[in-house]
């Protein structure tokens, strides 16, 4: 099945869009309240009977609002309240690059901290938070002290200075690295490569590199047996100009002297 959405009634015109000019201007509140609504009630039907759930209206554009001036604003953008309760990440306007996957954390990394850019990692966490179920140990948690099985940490802050650390919630939030299937990790070298078995030219791949600190350098070394003659000429010219000078100085006296 499939489904999809449409407006009609009016035209998006941004020339900054998706430039670092881009600064939200552009955004209607109300369309993507209703955009929200629209894909709430859509959810709703098809995991509930009829008329069991609705879609409240007002806490649905509450939201959007709460996350158009986190995410999309440049002010208050990350300072907002709603993201530095839940991770600790600078303030200010977002970067959405979406940055280079360096690794793969572990089974324990991939539930924490680890991996995550600060717009994916504060997603996760309100998510996390949105949809934490009743039943759950809500005990203390860092990096640490660890949750127990099919809970989260949510809300731990480790650059906090008052009440770092965050509760374990019971959620079925999860947050799962995806690749083309032509790329393949190496857990025990760090490292990636293209398997040449799965490489189609008609699935294109683009990749970007990542170089560690001092990858690609430039080291100079110095010849010395070759700069011994230039030496022997800069020491020769020094010293002619030394004696040029001082025959030049002596005659300048003796001349002044005679008048």
């Amino acid at each position: 099945w499939g489904w999809g959405m449409a407006d009609f009634d009016t035209t998006f015109s941004n020339r900054f869009y998706n430039s670092f000019l881009d600064r939200g201007d552009g955004v209607d509140l109300d369309t993507l309240a209703a955009v929200a609504q629209g894909v709430s009630g859509a959810v709703l039907q098809l995991v509930a009977p009829a008329g069991a759930l609705g879609v409240n209206a007002t806490r649905v554009r509450d939201t959007v609002a709460d996350l158009e001036a986190c995410l999309v604003k440049e002010s208050p953008g990350f300072s907002c309240d709603l993201v530095q309760s839940l991770v600790s990440v600078p303030g200010g306007n977002i970067a959405r690059y979406v940055g280079v996957m360096s690794s793969l954390p572990d089974a324990e990394g991939i539930a924490g901290q680890e991996g995550k850019s600060p717009y994916a990692l504060f997603l996760y966490n309100w998510m996390a938070s949105r949809t934490a179920e009743s039943g759950g140990s809500g005990a203390r948690c860092d990096g640490d002290r660890r949750c127990p099985s099919g809970e989260v940490c949510v809300g731990w802050r480790p650059a906090a200075r008052e009440d770092p650390k965050g509760r374990c919630l019971r959620t079925n939030t999860a947050y799962v690295p995806a690749w083309p299937k032509q790329l393949r990790y190496d857990a025990r070298t760090y490292t990636w490569a293209v398997d040449a078995d799965e490489d189609d030219p008609k699935d294109p791949l683009w990749a970007e590199s990542f170089w560690p600190v001092g990858v690609p350098s430039l080291t100079l070394f110095l010849k010395g047996n070759d700069d011994v003659p230039v030496f022997i000429a800069g020491l020769a010219t020094v010293a002619v100009s030394f004696i040029v000078s001082e025959a030049l100085r002596r005659a300048y006296t003796v001349r002044v002297k005679s008048f």
